[in-house]
């Protein structure tokens, strides 16, 4: 893993967050007025999230954030659950087969 750019403020998180939710669930619907939002408190934020419509918890929670590139090799080193409670996680492979899609093909070695 590489940190392309370290310090992000939670708004500039939040908000690209929020711009990419928008764009691809609710179309031509307009963003909320980051401005009139309470940025010195997480429970405000997290207010402000469920009022629209936008996930809670974690985003709000971190004052900095780090922009990471995640590559193959990062992947490689995951391990999947698979059960909530099951102690036994296993490696993922990521496989080397075409894709006709723009994810990864995954499989699981068991």
């Amino acid at each position: 893993m590489r940190v392309v750019q370290e310090g992000l403020s939670r708004r500039a998180v939040i908000e690209r967050y929020a711009k990419y939710d928008f764009q691809k669930k609710r179309g031509t619907l307009p963003l909320p007025d980051f401005d009139a939002w309470n940025w010195s408190s997480a429970d405000a934020i997290d207010e402000e999230l469920r009022r629209a419509g936008l996930k809670t918890g974690i985003p709000a929670g971190y004052l900095s954030w780090n922009m990471v590139q995640i590559t193959i090799p990062d992947f490689r080193e995951c391990a999947v659950v698979v059960n909530i409670f099951s102690e036994q996680l296993f490696r993922i492979r990521l496989s080397n087969a075409p894709c006709s899609c723009s994810a990864f093909n995954v499989a699981l070695d068991l």
